[in-house]
């Protein structure tokens, strides 16, 4: 049978081509692409993460343009110009936007936008988005303009740190910080009612000023009109040396962690999976995962998938009802572990309760959607939970394949905001998942695919990073699963074979189960966005957060793995891709180490699990 076509195996499904302009503004860089501005650089100090414009419906989900005409590019090595008219229609939205992004040879740049309601609907903003990455900006001091403050119109805040409330700026009219050494830049914003929020609270990697289009909200009328524009310039001028973006990735381990090991991986079950085929339950116990996240209103259902795959449970309670208590005594008494209650309600007598009823097992909260749940997960910290547990998804407001990737690493910010908050390092990050946050005719492809796995590598990365006790991962089975079920919806590399066949993010998380318990490493990469890495005692794992190939050097082999001048190396990529879909193990690859070092180049989206030579692979699934 002929290997899986390229594009199904990256991304599950068959793809048209992308079409990438590069621009400059004179010596600004920046990608267009998907009428938006993407990668806005200045050398190797990000500027802006992408600029883009958003239609919304009532739901607040985005309306994508279904018809663009009169695109014009005119591109050199030093200016840059694109004008388009582009209409948005889907449910009640019918929107047309003339958009016009100008990159002048002193480095200025600006996107403006005219927009017209070509109907009445509902909406509840609409216009421009600014995304600033987190990891350029967090711990920098900015200098906004706006709305008069008591203080006057000046104002001076930082980027925390830690993820701060949602909200972080409001009525902007310029925002001004320092990048890079030895140059500011301003971001001003016209036509709009302009605030900023922190996205990390939702697992995302970016600040987002947001640009309300000057309508008539909520109900806009037809014809309903309005204009503005966002644009970059350089107060201080640019500087004459800059650094190019490094061509590899460095990557280097270091020393044990004191008092850390690796996170335990776990799966979710829900009724929606249930019945489990034995084979079914034949490889989740051969993935030997260390928990099975289950809801206490599953009763003997849970307790007999729990039994059947081995492990302990996390059981996820709504409150402390009578009826939940019940609930959760009958599978305390059934044979199975518990290792860990977390419950919605956050009131100090229902936390108390609850560990009334299991004394020595821990009772977390507020086992919420997300990290943006805020208030709830303060209420649980105030009564007086053993741990903070929250679940995580990459694509609460675009889902695109770079956002996806890139998303992976703001679960480590979460984390340690929850560690501060709750003074130690306990928490519990699930379900991390990819289901669409909206209604979309079928479910999400990548989550069958090699960009899956690579998010689930990187939500790896991120959780070691963050130092979490625990975290779940998808379903068991089925479209949102690990383990592959057939259904109405089409999988091309999975359709044509009956054999019991698994998502290549199983593999992923077999070998990061094998790992439980290790002490983690310390680990240090050079550009996170692109290529990271998780170390323990004894292994590794490194993924290429992108849809392009990396290349990366990777050092400290003589401290991450026992002294050796060689490592196994196993590699998840388009060339293994079929014996991963049919749970076959992919044999390691021999690689010398020299001095301590390994230079790789890393397929789009693959994930590399590096082991000392003398191990010997995990046994086939």
């Amino acid at each position: 049978m002929p290997p899986t076509d390229l594009d199904v195996a990256l991304f599950g499904a068959s793809r048209d081509d992308q079409n990438v302009v590069e621009g400059h503004a004179g010596p600004v860089t920046f990608q267009f692409t998907d009428l938006s501005l993407r990668h806005i650089r200045l050398g190797d100090v990000e500027l802006a993460r992408r600029i883009y414009f958003a239609a919304r419906g009532a739901d607040w989900d985005t309306v994508h343009p279904i018809e663009v005409r009169d695109l014009r590019i005119q591109a050199t090595r030093r200016t840059f110009k694109a004008e388009w008219v582009a209409r948005c229609r889907g449910g009640e939205v019918d929107y047309e936007w003339a958009g016009q992004i100008r990159g002048e040879s002193n480095g200025n740049l600006s996107f403006e936008v005219q927009g017209r309601t070509l109907a009445a609907f509902s909406s509840p903003r609409i216009g421009l988005n600014v995304l600033l990455g987190a990891d350029t900006c967090a711990g920098l001091m900015y200098e906004a303009t706006g709305k008069p403050m008591p203080q006057g119109p000046i104002r001076y805040h930082e980027f925390t740190r830690l993820v701060p409330r949602t909200i972080v700026a409001e009525s902007l009219d310029s925002i001004r910080f320092s990048p890079g050494d030895g140059f500011d830049i301003c971001w001003r914003f016209t036509g709009s009612n302009t605030d900023m929020e922190d996205q990390r609270n939702w697992a995302e990697t970016t600040y987002k000023i947001f640009m309300a289009m000057r309508h008539a909200y909520p109900d806009l009328p037809e014809a309903d009109q309005g204009k503005q524009s966002v644009s970059l310039c350089f107060p201080r001028g640019i500087p004459a040396r800059r650094r190019a973006r490094p061509a590899v990735v460095e990557m280097k381990v270091g020393r044990v962690l004191p008092g850390t090991t690796m996170p335990s991986v776990g799966v979710e079950v829900t009724d929606e999976e249930l019945p489990l085929a034995a084979e079914e339950i034949s490889l989740l116990q051969k993935m030997q995962p260390a928990h099975v996240q289950v809801r206490a209103t599953m009763g003997d259902a849970a307790v007999d998938v729990v039994k059947a795959i081995g492990c302990s449970a996390v059981v996820v309670v709504e409150d402390a009802s009578d009826a939940s208590v019940e609930a959760l005594r009958r599978m305390a008494t059934s044979g199975i572990t518990i290792s860990a209650v977390a419950c919605a309600a956050t009131e100090a007598d229902a936390v108390t309760r609850l560990k009334g009823v299991l004394p020595r097992v821990p009772v977390g909260g507020p086992a919420a959607p997300d990290f943006g749940h805020r208030p709830a997960l303060r209420a649980a910290i105030d009564a007086g939970v053993d741990f903070l547990a929250w679940g995580a998804a990459p694509n609460m407001h675009l889902d695109d394949d770079e956002t996806y990737l890139e998303n992976a690493r703001g679960i480590a910010y979460q984390l340690r905001t929850a560690r501060y908050l709750l003074g130690r390092d306990t928490a519990v990050v699930g379900p991390i998942h990819m289901r669409p946050q909206y209604p979309r005719p079928q479910p999400d492809p990548r989550h069958t695919a090699l960009l899956g796995a690579a998010y689930t590598a990187g939500a790896l990365c991120a959780l070691a990073e963050g130092r979490a006790s625990a975290g779940t991962f998808f379903r068991a089975a089925g479209v949102h699963g690990l383990v592959h079920r057939p259904s109405t919806f089409a999988r091309p590399a999975f359709d044509t074979e009956s054999m019991p066949q698994v998502y290549p993010s199983y593999q992923v998380l077999q070998a990061a189960a094998a790992w439980r318990g290790r002490p983690l490493r310390e680990v240090v990469t050079s550009d996170p966005l692109r290529a990271t890495l998780l170390a323990v005692d004894g292994g590794m794992m490194m993924v290429n957060l992108t849809t392009e190939r990396q290349r990366v050097r990777l050092r400290g082999l003589g401290t991450g793995l026992p002294s050796t001048d060689r490592a196994a190396i196993r590699t998840f990529d388009p060339d293994t891709f079929d014996a991963i879909r049919r749970g076959k193990t992919v044999p390691p690859q021999l690689a010398a180490i020299s001095r301590g070092r390994i230079d790789l180049e890393l397929a789009p989206c693959a994930t590399v699990v590096v082991t000392p030579a003398s191990v010997e692979s995990h046994p086939d699934a």
